[in-house]
C-alpha cells in the first residue's frame, strides 16, 4: 500500500498578513497521527478518528457546509485535488443502498455527487471492518434531529453467539466534511461529535461571531490580531459544532448558549453550558490535526479518552480496507 503524503504533527496556520512562513499553534490536548495498521477493533476507551481525501476541487462549494458559514476560496497556497479513478468511484457506488444511490443522483453538480458517494461508502467500509461484516450489510437509524446510529435490526442480527463481532450495540460514530476532507470518529459507550472546516476568508467575521458566538467569545476573537482571527474563528466554530453534534442537537440548538476556549495556546475545553461551569466540566474537547488548511474538533461527555488519529486516506487506500 502506498502511504499517504506525510502530514505535519503540529498544526500550522499561514495568515495573509504574516511575514513568517508558518505560525505554530500549540493546542493541548493535541492529537498526533497514528499508523494505518492493526486490527479494526475498538477496545477500552479509545476514540479512533479517520480522515478521507475526497478529491474534489478545493475552491468549490461543498454540499453540507455548516449553516451560516460562507464558502469561499481557500487561504494560501493550495494542493491540487487528487484524481479519483472512475473504477474506484464505481466500486464505492456499488456499496450504497438503492436509497443512497438515488440521493447521490439528485445532486446537481458532479463534485457533490462524488463527495457523497465516497463519504457514504467510507462510513460503510469502516463500520463494516469494525463489525466484521460487509459494507453493504451496515444499516442505519436516525434520531429525531437526524443523528445517525446503527439500526436496532443490525444490532440484533450481528449479536448472535458464535460471530466474531464484539459489542456492536456499543459502537458510536459521527462524521463531518468540508472542502476536500471527510472526517469519521468511532468509540464505544460514549456519544461523540466531530466537525471539520476548511480555513477560508470570512469577510463579515465580526457579524457572524456576534450572530453565533456568545459575547465572551466574540470579544476574545475580535481582540486578537487580524492575522490570527481566521484560524481562531474556525477553531471556535468546530469545537462548538462538535459539542452540539455529540449532544444530538446539531445546529438546531443555539451556538451562543455555551462557551469554548479557542485562543492561541489555550487548551480546548468547554467553559460553561448556559452559565453552568460544573456541567461543562463533564465534557471533553480535542483539537484534531488533520491538515494545515483545516480546523477540526472532537467532543464527548466522559473522562479524558485516548484519541487515535489515523493517517489521511486516499480513496484507493480506503477501498483496500475491504476484506
Amino acid at each position: 500500500m502506498v502511504s499517504p503524503q506525510p502530514l505535519p504533527h503540529k498544526y500550522q496556520f499561514q495568515p495573509k498578513s504574516c511575514n513568517s512562513r508558518n505560525v505554530r499553534l500549540k493546542l493541548e490536548p493535541t492529537v498526533v497521527l497514528g499508523e494505518l495498521s492493526g486490527e479494526f477493533e475498538l477496545s477500552g476507551r479509545v476514540v479512533q478518528v479517520w480522515a478521507l481525501r475526497l478529491g474534489v476541487a478545493e475552491g468549490s462549494a461543498a454540499e453540507g457546509v455548516s449553516q451560516g458559514l460562507p464558502e469561499g476560496p481557500p487561504e494560501g497556497p493550495q494542493e491540487s485535488a487528487i484524481a479519483i479513478p472512475d473504477p474506484a468511484l464505481a466500486r464505492c457506488a456499488r456499496i450504497l443502498t438503492p436509497e443512497e444511490s438515488a440521493r447521490a443522483a439528485r445532486f446537481r453538480f458532479e463534485r457533490h455527487r462524488r463527495s457523497f458517494i465516497l463519504r457514504r461508502a467510507a462510513l460503510r467500509i469502516l463500520l463494516g471492518r469494525y463489525l466484521h461484516i460487509s459494507p453493504e450489510s451496515v444499516s442505519f437509524a436516525y434520531s429525531a434531529k437526524g443523528k445517525p446510529s446503527l439500526s436496532n435490526v443490525l444490532k440484533a442480527s450481528i449479536s448472535r453467539p458464535g460471530l466474531r463481532l464484539k459489542r456492536p450495540g456499543q459502537i458510536r460514530f459521527n462524521t463531518s466534511h468540508s472542502g476536500d476532507i471527510a472526517l469519521f470518529a468511532f468509540a464505544l459507550q460514549s456519544e461523540i461529535g466531530v466537525d471539520v472546516e476548511r480555513l477560508r476568508p470570512i469577510d463579515d467575521m465580526g457579524e457572524l461571531a456576534r450572530q453565533y458566538f456568545c459575547p465572551e467569545e466574540t470579544q476574545e476573537l475580535m481582540a486578537l490580531p487580524p492575522s490570527q482571527r481566521q484560524a481562531a474563528f474556525f477553531r471556535c466554530w468546530t469545537r462548538k459544532e462538535a459539542y452540539l453534534k455529540a449532544t444530538g442537537e446539531g445546529l438546531s440548538a443555539p451556538l451562543d448558549g455555551f462557551q469554548v476556549t479557542f485562543g492561541p495556546g489555550a487548551a480546548p475545553r468547554l467553559v460553561h453550558l448556559e452559565r453552568d461551569t460544573a456541567a461543562a466540566e463533564a465534557w471533553r474537547l480535542h483539537h484534531l490535526e488533520l491538515h494545515p488548511q483545516y480546523a477540526a474538533a472532537l467532543a464527548y461527555r466522559d473522562a479524558p479518552r485516548p484519541v487515535d488519529v489515523r493517517p489521511l486516506l486516499s480513496p484507493a487506500e480506503l477501498l483496500s480496507i475491504i476484506r
